[in-house]
């Protein structure tokens, strides 16, 4: 009978390790989907700036219209990311939507706008933010098995990929 008993008792002790471990992988992966929703939603923010930007200093009246549109989808898509993380139970401070924005390209625009070459410069930089945006949507994409998270990367990987092709040359 005591041998039953410690027995169960061990039993009981690996059951609770495997659950451990298997409840840190799942919880682990979970936190790396997280973080990526919110460098996506970090870096769609850092996009809508430039875009701001865009349609107040590009010449070119197409480039204008591209920069419009990125701004205009790129801010529906965070609306919409957001709305599903709030849902989903997790919270995107607003503070945090801003960290990823890189003072350098600022400077990039400023100067190219005292050196007549803004239009171009914004096309370039607006082509990387697009291509790194885009591969970070891709990497979540096909991370994740929720349905209503991947139609809204698929939205905006396609809008992404949309504007991207816009603004080459």
């Amino acid at each position: 009978m005591l041998k039953r008993i410690v027995l169960a008792v061990i039993g009981l002790a690996l059951l609770a390790v495997v659950f451990a471990v298997v409840s840190s992988l799942l919880s682990s992966g979970s936190n790396s989907g997280k973080q990526q929703l919110k460098t996506i939603t970090q870096l769609q923010e850092e996009l809508v700036g430039i875009a701001k930007d865009g349609t107040k200093n590009i010449r070119d009246q197409s480039l204008k219209n591209t920069a419009t549109t990125l701004q205009l989808t790129t801010a529906s898509s965070q609306a919409q990311l957001l709305a599903y993380s709030a849902k989903n139970g997790f919270e995107i401070d607003p503070k945090e939507l801003v960290l990823l924005h890189d003072s350098a390209t600022d400077k990039l625009l400023v100067d190219a706008k005292s050196t007549s070459t803004y239009d171009t410069t914004w096309r370039q930089i607006t082509r990387t933010q697009l291509d790194e945006y885009s591969a970070n949507i891709k990497k979540l994409f096909d991370q994740t098995s929720k349905t209503e998270l991947r139609k809204l990367l698929s939205t905006s990987y396609k809008n992404a990929q949309l504007i991207s092709s816009q603004l080459k040359e």
